[in-house]
């Protein structure tokens, strides 16, 4: 660029620019390379999608680890990745990163990047104990689970029970798994009917600690279906199912104008598959390999 242009102006350019286009770009000079790796041009690019990937997909196949990246087309190509995969779980995404530990089956752990510092954040969680404990009984004496929402505020490092209305409580499944949708939260399971299994899943708009609102996005009969990984761009559902082949599970996504689920042909252990939305971010662009490798004990 011309030295005559004003330096914000061209820093408000290359905010605009592709994540590799970027990491060239720091090589032209020590200032554009200062003022790209500071916090405040980071923290204004954010975590972008890209129309060359929909979402990450990490599975294991036997003892192997695989990571992938899936198109809009479903076409899937492999990425390469250091970690030995097959002995790690997903942790959780956010803001474009992917976080992966070693497994703990006995401790519950979530991930995100902290709104005002940009740090990777891991976080342990730990279950409440309230005053009727965990376990709760019914009038008749029958105990019965109590399945909870709750969130975490990165900044203050609180925990916050959400309040589920009595309305969405009689028609939501449990157990429930959880995922995202744009800025939405969704809750799905399946529903025993008298005639067929239903799959179903509800949006909620999420205010601090209150649902603002929830809406039914779909439910489709299904016999097979074990858990929501994510959508598509047309918020088509991508699941895992049970088909009886001998890895446990398989990647379907639902075809709305067939009204069934399709096979990805992607087969892998059962409880390995994993999505997360493909985001470009410049938060780890000062570690060389793009990763942060952390060892810490609890």
């Amino acid at each position: 660029m011309s030295d005559n242009v004003p330096l914000d102006v061209q820093l408000d350019i290359m905010n605009r620019l592709p994540v590799k286009t970027i990491l060239l770009m720091r090589s032209v000079s020590k200032i554009w390379k200062a003022n790209i790796d500071s916090q405040t041009f980071i923290t204004s690019y954010g975590a972008r999608p890209t129309d060359e990937c929909l979402f990450n997909l990490t599975f294991d196949q036997g003892y192997k680890g695989f990571m992938t990246s899936v198109s809009e087309n479903f076409n899937i190509t492999p990425l390469d990745s250091q970690l030995h995969l097959a002995a790690m779980m997903p942790v959780g995404n956010s803001s474009g990163l992917m976080c992966f530990m070693y497994e703990c089956s006995k401790i519950c752990f979530g991930f995100g990047v902290r709104p005002d510092t940009i740090d990777p954040t891991i976080v342990k969680v730990s279950y409440p104990v309230f005053q009727t404990g965990f376990w709760l009984v019914s009038p008749k004496g029958v105990p019965y689970k109590d399945y909870t929402l709750v969130s975490f505020d990165m900044v203050t490092r609180q925990f916050h029970i959400i309040e589920i209305p009595s309305l969405l409580k009689v028609v939501m499944p449990t157990p429930f798994s959880v995922c995202e949708l744009g800025n939405s939260v969704v809750v799905s399971g399946m529903i025993m009917t008298s005639e067929v299994p239903m799959f179903i899943s509800w949006l909620l708009n999420v205010d601090g600690t209150s649902i603002t609102r929830f809406s039914n996005i779909f439910c489709i009969p299904t016999p097979s279906v074990n858990k929501l990984l994510g959508f598509t761009s047309n918020q088509a559902p991508i699941v895992k199912a049970n088909v009886g082949h001998i890895l446990g599970h398989s990647i379907f996504v639902f075809d709305p104008q067939a009204e069934q689920f399709v096979s990805l042909g992607i087969e892998g252990n059962a409880g390995s598959f994993y999505i997360a939305p493909h985001k470009e971010s410049l938060l780890l662009i000062n570690h060389l390999d793009r990763a942060l490798y952390s060892m810490f004990t609890f």
